[in-house]
């Protein structure tokens, strides 16, 4: 499609670029909040695991004599909680290192963009320099026939 007299050529290009860059900016914005979510959840993991292991300090402690059944419930509890941990730690990691590449997705459509921008710019004051150029030579051509039709009616 031709653009119209005196529209940017690129204007669907721009458009477009703009498109992407909105795109990769929400899909940053999503791994952020599952970064956060889960960040969220591996503390609360670790504040569970603080929180019974100063709870099984605090019984054994107390008492004269262990119940080991009661001792095994809790070591399997606190090892179910660092695998939990461990997994969360990781998803945290892989979270991370798809943050950054979309960080750069996003940094990389907005160079693009603004690429075009600059063209569009460069675009726009070109034709502003042509419709002044245009519009001058309009004014000096008026200001030569008055000038001429004035000279014209003193010499009568």
């Amino acid at each position: 499609m031709i653009p119209k007299s005196g529209a940017f050529p690129l204007q669907k290009v721009l458009e477009f670029r703009k498109h992407l860059e909105d795109l990769r900016a929400i899909e940053l914005g999503k791994v952020q909040a599952e970064k956060i979510k889960t960040n969220a959840r591996l503390n609360q993991l670790e504040a569970h695991k603080e929180e019974a292991l100063e709870s099984t300090n605090n019984e054994v402690l107390s008492r004269t004599t262990v119940d080991l059944a009661q001792l095994k419930i809790r070591k399997d509890y606190l090892e179910d909680l660092n695998g939990k941990i461990v997994n969360q730690s990781q998803k945290l990691e892989v979270l991370e290192e798809e943050e950054e590449k979309n960080r750069q997705k996003l940094s990389e459509a907005m160079k693009e963009r603004k690429i075009v921008e600059k063209l569009k710019e460069r675009f726009t004051k070109r034709k502003k320099a042509e419709a002044n150029r245009k519009e001058n030579i309009k004014i000096d051509e008026v200001a030569i026939r008055m000038s001429s039709s004035a000279h014209g009616k003193r010499g009568v």
